[in-house]
């Protein structure tokens, strides 16, 4: 979660006892957070606004979850609804023009609701409106990114549907 120099974040609770998270970022899609977590596809966003230098103060709840990366030994069909999860998020964002631009595993929550691990995201400080918006200037080149998704270029939904490819590949068709 600290592999950004720009980022910080941090676990916290309330006077009243409830979990959150307080994170600082240099950009952030507030329109990309607060529709997937009208539809419950991330977590509440509790409080936003630009502070000191520019910075994003961001306060949304605390899921009790885990990374998509760090779950290694769901059943099929756990995986399944984790990614129809994920789909439906994106698809929810396409529909609005907007790009999540970092689709990777280690930006999609699980969690269980109702004994059922399900998938939502995290992390929307990439999230812009398609082919406006653009990539950051540091991104990681040890990750194999989709064709044009590089330094400063523009965000584009075909960059989330390379993801979700990788992430099915990954996570459903493994053994093929």
């Amino acid at each position: 979660m600290f592999d950004d120099p720009r980022r910080l974040l941090w676990k916290a609770n309330t006077n009243d006892g409830r979990k959150i998270v307080i994170k600082f970022t240099d950009h952030y899609s507030e329109k990309a957070h607060r529709l997937c977590s009208q539809n419950g596809r991330a977590p509440e966003l509790l409080y936003i606004n630009r502070i000191i230098n520019g910075f994003f103060m961001v306060v949304m709840d605390y899921i009790d979850s885990k990374p998509l990366d760090n779950c290694d030994s769901l059943k099929l069909d756990d995986y399944e609804k984790i990614i129809k999860d994920v789909e439906n998020a994106v698809e929810l964002l396409h529909n609005n023009d907007i790009v999540f631009a970092d689709l990777r595993a280690s930006n999609i929550l699980v969690y269980k609701e109702e004994g059922h691990f399900r998938g939502m995201l995290t992390d929307f400080d990439w999230a812009g409106e398609e082919r406006k918006d653009r990539y950051p200037s540091f991104m990681n080149h040890e990750i194999i990114w989709p064709l044009g998704a590089e330094d400063r270029m523009v965000l584009r939904r075909e960059h989330d549907k390379h993801w979700l490819n990788m992430l099915k590949k990954a996570y459903l068709y493994s053994d093929e």
